[in-house]
């Protein structure tokens, strides 16, 4: 607020002094971290949920691993206290073998970050900003550290006092047949639903970005973009401060470089589709204009040379493209997109009305010549809105983008050629983002194609650890259970009894998880509809396919424990101890 105030302070005194150049009106001002990160922020929050969507599958991964471990250890739990050992003595042993395993695991993780970090950097988008200069600084170590030891002790406290707190003297009398207590084996299955719960989300989100991002590919720009390269420069100073030294200097570039071996065609425009910069003007229609003409409508405005349209590929709908004629002294004329024509006329045939572009009182009328097709500006995800077209002859630009549709397909090895030719003609001249127009279009959904990236690295971790655990709580309880399997095989049991019993006891396991998975993926994933195009954040294909790779998951984690127990020797279980 501080700043918007001594803004409007040197308004007022710019007002003061300079009446004619600065007309009544207010200042806005807007912090930096917000117009940097403002657009960005909401990719970044999903890919900071989905982290830690991530770290709890595995802090509870962990936590079944330390549970199963601990209740094998009640034996020698029992023992340490029959000889004297305190139950805080007792957790404090667990708690630090926990915290032992935590850190070495984030060491590794930080180790794996460091190898990652240039992967991930690549992948970046420019809108991103600071991302291709992430490191792992001691503040991030700081960080892993603290979060490894307080996941460690938190997840390792439950197992230690579970144990701990069990009637340790009875735990003398437990031999190995005995099996897991059923409160036990409840906790290791509620840990592998909220496993299974937290993958669905993640899967479902990368797969709701996936869609997303394929429709938004085949989305038509309006221009084609093989084979054209871009290239900025500004003619500023004393020796371009006429309109007629730019349009000359303008008209040698296109010469000289349509000249050059590869280059199919050149134009020239102040600005292109998809190039990061915009302008709108007051559109304001000869018989069609407001009694407040501050309330005519705007249309983006592009200045451009005659073979632009050319080298976009741009399609003429009807009446005709600028020509060479159209120079500064002829007819001003203009071309208006199917957007415009349809929205800005009321039906009816824009071709041969007048429109005065900006200053609805002061300008030349200038006369539609033409009707080209829409192109989508900055976002494919947005509908195009008005266009119109001047030659660059009749309303000159001093900041300009130099287009040139390659012969070949080697569109940027040009580029030393282009800059040689700009320099011969004026070394003075600034030249900067040079660009594919590919490169340009791809820019433009790359925050999505980063997001959909990531999430889907992360969903793809999120199963790994999610099937490890699940299988990890299904061999462990085959594995209890090997006298029971033994006894039931002796007695007659065929092999489908012993399916039933290893299936059906993963099985709602499983329901559970991809149950409350779904719930949670329904509620979550709206989070995601700002990032998504032409897919409901609630897409039922979608969410299809998320439970269906989740179940052939399970299933493969069935497997290895259903052959070991159709395997049990029935003699070898009942002699076991």
């Amino acid at each position: 607020m501080s700043a918007l105030a001594d803004l409007d302070t040197v308004r007022a005194g710019l007002m003061r002094a300079f009446p004619q150049d600065y007309p009544v009106g207010g200042t806005a001002a807007m912090p930096l971290q917000q117009l940097f990160a403002g657009r960005v922020r909401g990719g970044l929050h999903v890919l900071l949920a989905a982290v830690g969507f991530v770290l709890l599958i595995a802090c509870a991964n962990v936590a079944n691993l330390l549970l199963a471990r601990a209740m094998n250890r009640t034996r020698e739990m029992a023992v340490r206290a029959a000889l004297g050992a305190g139950r805080g003595r007792l957790i404090r042993q667990m708690l630090t073998e926990s915290a032992v395993l935590s850190l070495a695991g984030g060491a590794l993780g930080v180790a794996l970050a460091w190898l990652a970090l240039p992967a991930i950097a690549s992948l970046a988008p420019v809108n991103i900003p600071g991302l291709s200069r992430l490191e792992i600084d001691r503040t991030v170590l700081a960080f892993a550290g603290a979060l490894s030891l307080v996941t460690g002790l938190l997840f390792g406290l439950i197992p230690a006092v579970r144990t701990t707190s069990a009637r340790l003297r009875a735990g003398l009398a437990t031999d190995s047949r005995g099996s897991v207590g059923s409160g036990s084996h409840k906790a290791r299955q509620l840990l592998v639903v909220v496993d299974l719960a937290l993958a669905l989300v993640l899967l479902t989100g990368a797969g709701l970005m996936l869609r997303s991002l394929a429709r938004l590919m085949r989305v038509d720009p309006g221009f084609k973009t093989e084979r054209v390269l871009t290239l900025q420069f500004s003619l500023v100073g004393e020796a371009y401060r006429e309109d007629a030294a730019v349009v000359q200097f303008i008209d040698r570039v296109i010469e000289k470089v349509q000249a050059l071996p590869g280059v199919e065609a050149a134009a020239a425009a102040g600005r292109i589709p998809m190039g990061g910069n915009g302008d709108r003007w007051g559109f304001h229609i000869d018989g069609l204009m407001r009694s407040n003409p501050a309330q005519d409508p705007s249309a983006e405005r592009y200045s451009v040379t005659p073979d632009y349209f050319r080298v976009m590929q741009i399609p003429l709908e009807r009446g005709r493209l600028f020509t060479t004629a159209d120079s500064a002294t002829s007819t001003p004329v203009l071309m208006v997109s199917e957007a415009a024509a349809r929205t800005l006329f009321n039906g009816q045939d824009p071709i041969g009305r007048r429109v005065r572009v900006g200053d609805p009182s002061n300008g030349p009328w200038r006369t539609i010549v033409g009707v080209v097709g829409d192109v989508h500006h900055a976002d494919l995800t947005i509908p195009a809105t008005p266009q119109m077209y001047l030659p660059q002859s009749q309303m000159t630009d001093s900041f300009l983008v130099l287009t040139i549709k390659a012969s070949t397909r080697a569109a940027a090895a040009l580029v030393v050629s282009i800059r040689a030719a700009l320099r011969e003609l004026d070394p003075s001249v600034p030249i900067y983002e040079v660009a594919t127009l590919q490169d340009l279009l791809a820019r433009s959904f790359a925050q999505r194609r980063f997001v959909m990236t990531l999430l889907g690295g992360f969903a793809a971790l999120a199963l790994l650890l999610a099937s490890i655990g699940l299988y990890g709580v299904v061999s462990y309880t085959v594995a209890q259970r090997t006298r029971e399997v033994g006894v039931r095989m002796a007695l007659g049991a065929a092999r489908s009894d012993i399916v039933r019993l290893v299936l059906g006891s993963g099985a709602w396991t499983v329901a559970g998880g991809l149950a409350a998975g779904l719930a949670c993926a329904v509620l979550l994933t709206q989070f995601l509809q700002t990032l998504l195009y032409d897919v409901s954040a609630v897409d039922p294909p979608t969410l299809a396919a998320a439970v269906l790779v989740l179940t052939a998951i399970a299933c493969v984690a069935h497997w290895i424990p259903l052959r070991r127990a159709l395997r049990v020797d029935p003699a070898i279980a009942l002699r076991e101890d």
